[in-house]
């Protein structure tokens, strides 16, 4: 396994070899999206074998990206992640028999970082959860990677339902982000995220 690095661009020009890197369909069609729109990139990072993004762009230099996000905002998009539906009466149940923090704190569209760990007390992985109802959440787990202990938490609430969630994360980062943000948003909710702790 390459824990990082660089493999030329043209690995997602024509000819993606998806049994080398497992990527998400959504990830390549944004990466030949941009590649459209800004050019090749000069380089492909790749992270514990999936690919993470691009170096630098064509049509955007590294200093105009590095002004950006220092000066104004830049996004980043995150279609690596494995992003998760957890569903029904006791899905609070089984994310607290996996994370040290407590998920019934957390309030319909509200949000915490969580660490995922073994019975044994070590990292198993992390994630954002999103809680959208009293008994449903969104999870975005880092780098792709299953959730080692889950089946074992669903086996002890059977009642329970993890299904792959249809989303796409991005970051978007720098002083200006909030104001970026406005830009993507229907009208109606432009005013929620300007309130965003």
């Amino acid at each position: 396994v390459i824990p990082w690095a660089l493999v030329p661009a043209s690995y997602v020009t024509e000819h993606v070899p998806q049994h080398y890197f497992p990527c998400k369909d959504e990830f390549l069609a944004i990466t030949r999206l941009l590649i459209r729109t800004l050019g090749m990139p000069s380089a492909l990072c790749v992270l514990s074998g999936t690919l993470a993004g691009a170096m630098t762009w064509e049509g955007v230099s590294i200093e105009a990206q590095y002004r950006a996000v220092m000066e104004s905002a830049g996004v980043f998009e995150a279609s690596g992640m494995t992003y998760l539906h957890i569903h029904g009466p006791d899905a609070e149940k089984v994310l607290n028999r996996l994370v040290p923090r407590d998920v019934s704190t957390l309030t319909p569209g509200s949000a915490m970082f969580v660490v995922f760990t073994t019975p044994f007390g070590t990292v198993d992985n992390e994630a954002i959860v999103l809680r959208i109802s009293q008994d449903a959440f969104l999870l975005s787990c880092c780098g792709g990677k299953p959730l080692s202990f889950l089946h074992q938490a669903r086996h002890l609430f059977p009642n329970v339902a993890v299904t792959l969630a249809d989303t796409i994360c991005f970051n978007i980062k720098g002083p200006k982000r909030v104001e970026a943000m406005q830009l993507l948003l229907h009208a109606s909710d432009r005013r929620k995220v300007a309130t965003l702790p």
